[in-house]
């Protein structure tokens, strides 16, 4: 009887679980097109799509029987060397996501950068 229900989660993750993240992600991106820019609707749908995939998919090993500590504990060593092997790109990542968000500039300014000008 454990094996069916687990069976049961294991397939309502897959053919309800993913298929949902995929919709409302896609809900995401459309409503925040419309109110904001497609790119930032973009950002945020795929944050949410990759997001969810990510937490279904650690429910799908869990129903599998794998030990989630043991993932979990490699993935933070993983995580620290990447971040430390990354720092600049990551940093200068969400630098372009804040440019992206305030918006300093727009189409036709006018921008001096170390004395060049350009528009």
């Amino acid at each position: 009887m454990a094996k069916l229900a687990s069976l049961t989660r294991f397939g309502v993750l897959i053919f309800i679980g993913i298929p949902a993240i995929y919709l409302f992600s896609n809900w995401v991106r459309k409503n925040l097109s419309k109110k904001y820019s497609a790119q930032q609707g973009m950002i945020a749908g795929k944050i949410i799509l990759y997001s969810g995939i990510f937490a279904v998919g650690f429910a799908i090993l869990n129903e599998l029987g794998f030990k989630l500590t043991h993932l979990l504990g490699a993935a933070g060593i993983v995580g620290i060397a990447l971040g430390f092997a990354s720092q600049t790109s990551v940093s200068n990542v969400i630098s372009g996501i804040f440019l992206m968000a305030e918006r300093p500039f727009v189409v036709n300014d006018v921008i001096t950068i170390g004395g060049t000008t350009g528009q």
